[in-house]
């Protein structure tokens, strides 16, 4: 039940007004333009931990399946030594400085006694690194099992409810300017929440802008999101994302993130997951999901290679 009243206006004509149930209007329906922004953390995030993105202004979820993880200290310090070691980062630098590569351009490199791929397959300026080889695919689940992985993929079990996870897909993405043609995209779709892209970054600017943008379940609202080191972003099925345009300019600064695919992948999902690597860009060499369809990484006594 709720209050009505009646007041006289200027020109003497009564004016009748009905009240609302609290609640009834979204927080905020009055503000002409709202500032969405992401809530802070107070702390750095534990290895393994888990926190989903929410805004500040009302404490709820960006999007349902966004979340921050913790890196083990100094994993991004280990990933660029890693980076180093396969003479990526220096591909890097010589190539972003000095060659252009055109759209869907691409070569093999040797690296950590595997092949790897250098690539533009998107056309945009954004050049990606992704093991050729089952050697390589393996150098890098190494590197992630001596340096602690297992500790994040815990977290990520645990928070979840998952019974085994498996990690694939594995990618670097160097960049020193990035357009407009960059699109909203979802790296995973329907595998019933199973399964997440993992980013961290090695390499990134000081003082750059957000790098990357993240949409709301309300596709109108795009939040900026900064990548921050040994801090991982774990995009799920359905977050929309995009690489924000920048130019870093002739300073010879570029932005360097690393990533890998983690999910649990069983009977009710494993053709999506196909599906899905087999479109993904750098190109995962072929089969490599049929290494993994029961190549468990963790759960299950299971664990990153050593």
């Amino acid at each position: 039940k709720h209050e009505a009243k009646r007041e006289l206006t200027s020109s003497g004509a009564f004016r009748h007004e009905i009240g609302v149930p609290s609640g009834f209007f979204p927080n905020g329906w009055k503000v002409k333009s709202p500032k969405y922004e992401l809530a802070p953390r107070n702390a750095p995030l534990k290895p393994g931990e888990v926190v989903q993105m929410k805004f500040a202004h009302n404490g709820k979820p960006v999007t349902e399946n966004a979340y921050f993880v913790g890196l083990p200290r100094d994993f991004s310090v280990r990933t660029r030594e890693y980076s180093d070691l396969l003479g990526a980062t220096a591909l890097y630098k010589q190539l972003l400085k000095t060659r252009v590569l055109e759209s869907n351009e691409w070569f093999q490199f040797d690296g950590d006694g595997g092949k790897w791929t250098f690539s533009n397959y998107a056309g945009n300026d954004v050049y990606d690194i992704g093991p050729w080889d089952e050697a390589s695919r393996v150098s890098w689940l190494r590197f992630l099992g001596q340096n602690d992985f297992d500790t994040v993929l815990d977290g990520i079990g645990r928070y979840f409810g998952f019974e085994h996870l498996s990690c694939y897909f594995n990618f670097f993405v160097g960049l020193a300017k990035s357009g407009k043609t960059n699109t909203m995209h979802a790296d995973l779709y329907g595998t019933g929440n199973a399964g997440f892209n993992i980013l961290w970054p090695f390499l990134l600017v000081n003082g750059s802008k957000p790098e990357l943008l993240i949409q709301s379940d309300d596709a109108n609202i795009v939040i900026p999101v900064n990548y921050e080191y040994d801090t991982a972003i774990a995009l799920g099925d359905y977050v929309y994302h995009m690489t924000n345009p920048i130019n870093y300019g002739d300073t010879g600064d570029m932005r360097i993130v690393v990533g890998t695919y983690c999910s649990q992948i069983d009977e009710s999902n494993s053709l999506i997951h196909k599906y899905l690597n087999a479109g993904d860009e750098p190109i995962p060499f072929l089969g490599e999901l049929d290494h993994i369809f029961n190549e468990y990484h963790w759960g299950q006594g299971h664990s990153l290679p050593k």
